[in-house]
């Protein structure tokens, strides 16, 4: 989280926004990365709940608000999503003000049972039904939101104004190479087919930190990264940091293991949604897409100068990929 979002995010506003979804029990803060997310629970029926408080310089409360109800959606068409609760107004999102005249948007949702699972477990016990039914899991999302219609105005971004792709804005004297990569990727996603067979509105970030484990089905959450895409991409990001994790042990038989990955996991994704091989043929470019965006969010939040050794091995992998524009893994479909 930036400093100046931390300085603004006082115990006054948590206190708020805890009276306005009527949240108590025990409270434990789980993350403030994108924004601060607490557990609680209702007092109305004793549930365990999620509290996010997310930073208007983050997402404006239209944005929070379109994700939200998109949520919503999924999980009424059978989904296992997060159920959103009201504030005591009856409202889905509240806006608390911050004393530099910014606000925090709240967002109140359950909290999943089920355990998390690491890569390596998955890769080291064999165990490719949970890769199966990562795929299933997001192909029904990708067949649900076929048919999804935002109300009004209520409609999240596309890819095109995911404001990291300003490059420039985060990383300081960008080196002319770093720039061009990123012009060249942006290029070739111009030039993808946009229809519904294809293109709709995605999680964005549905990797094994994003979702837990219950009797063998796949639970969902962080939708903050939602946004207009291609499905190709969901199914990018589950392979980028598959391998992604698997580089802090070994990074050998990568290729191999990517194969591996994308059989199983296409094998769940045909059960609910079919993409073209076409499509499919360009999951290299979002694993490319990937790289530059986390360049721009480490450059974004993270003090560069201050680094533990595990931040600065992860920076190094990402920054060594962007300079020499190689994705994180080859991956072919001929």
């Amino acid at each position: 989280m930036e400093a100046y979002v931390e300085r603004l995010f006082s115990e006054d506003i948590i206190a708020k926004g805890k009276q306005l979804f009527g949240v108590g029990g025990e409270w434990k803060k789980l993350g403030d990365f994108e924004s601060f997310i607490f557990s609680g629970n209702l007092e109305s029926t004793g549930s365990a709940c999620i509290l996010r408080y997310t930073h208007s310089s983050h997402r404006s409360a239209k944005d929070v608000l379109a994700e939200v109800e998109w949520v919503s959606y999924l999980k009424e068409k059978g989904a296992r999503v997060p159920e959103h609760y009201y504030s005591i107004n009856h409202n889905l999102t509240e806006e608390i003000q911050a004393e530099d005249g910014s606000y925090f948007i709240i967002a109140c949702y359950e909290k999943f049972d089920g355990s998390r699972v690491k890569w390596m477990e998955i890769e080291d016990e064999g165990n490719w039904t949970i890769v199966e039914e990562w795929g299933r899991t997001i192909g029904q999302l990708h067949r649900i939101t076929k048919d999804y219609s935002p109300i009004s105005d209520l409609k999240r971004l596309s890819w095109r104004d995911e404001e990291l792709l300003q490059t420039e804005k985060y990383v300081e004297s960008p080196v002319p190479e770093v720039i061009q990569y990123r012009d060249l990727v942006l290029s070739q996603l111009e030039e993808l087919p946009v229809n519904q067979d294809v293109y709709g509105l995605i999680h964005s970030d549905i990797h094994t930190g994003n979702f837990l484990i219950e009797n063998g089905k796949i639970n969902v959450f962080d939708f903050d990264d939602c946004s207009y895409h291609w499905f190709a991409s969901d199914i990018a990001i589950a392979l980028y940091y598959s391998i992604l994790s698997r580089d802090f042990q070994k990074s050998d038989d990568r290729e191999q293991i990517a194969k591996k990955f994308l059989d199983h996991f296409l094998k769940g994704y045909e059960t609910e949604n079919h993409l073209p091989e076409s499509a499919l043929e360009t999951i290299p470019v979002f694993l490319r897409l990937r790289d530059i965006v986390l360049y721009a969010v480490l450059q974004k939040k993270w003090d560069l100068n201050s680094l533990d050794e595990h931040q600065t091995t992860f920076y190094n992998m990402i920054e060594s990929r962007v300079l020499s524009q190689t994705p994180i893994v080859q991956v072919s479909f001929r």
